[in-house]
């Protein structure tokens, strides 16, 4: 069945208003749970599939920490680091965020920046930063061959914990 000719601009604003209050779409989902030990495990690598690069998806719980640099450009994405223990300690993983003020993502860092500075926007739309316990989803990037440390990127959950 189609939509008469009268109502299909009815039917067109509709459909734009659902996006535009997203409305309709899906809430971002958790990836494979994973720790600091195996996050950068080869089983999560990225893979080629059909002559496409597929991020695989983890879920990780961690620690935000603070900026190792005060020298941060961010663009459409900024990053910061996820620690295993509190006090920028322990294991590392580095994640890449979108920027902006909305629902999974980081705020955009002004030029000289401070700890405080540094602000993540939950699903729930909580904000938290630095020193906050947190739990992220995101697409595992290529970790290199030493295995040590690998990133996040394509952030799309966060939840604080």
């Amino acid at each position: 069945m189609t939509a008469s000719p009268n109502r299909l601009p009815i039917v067109l604003v509709a459909a734009a208003l659902l996006a535009a209050l997203g409305l309709g779409c899906e809430e971002p989902k958790p990836g494979t749970p994973v720790t600091f030990d195996n996050v950068c495990a080869a089983e999560f690598d990225p893979t080629m599939e059909k002559g496409l690069n597929v991020t695989k998806k983890v879920t990780i719980e961690g620690y935000v920490g603070a900026p190792r640099s005060m020298l941060k450009v961010c663009s459409d994405t900024c990053d910061f680091d996820l620690f295993s223990e509190p006090g920028n300690k322990g294991k590392r993983v580095n994640a890449d965020v979108p920027v902006g003020d909305g629902k999974n993502q980081i705020e955009r860092l002004p030029k000289n920046f401070t700890d405080k500075d540094l602000k993540l926007h939950t699903k729930n739309g909580k904000v938290v930063g630095v020193g906050s316990k947190v739990r992220i989803t995101g697409g595992r990037a290529p970790a290199g061959g030493k295995r040590e440390a690998c990133a996040l990127w394509q952030v799309s959950l966060i939840e604080a914990l």
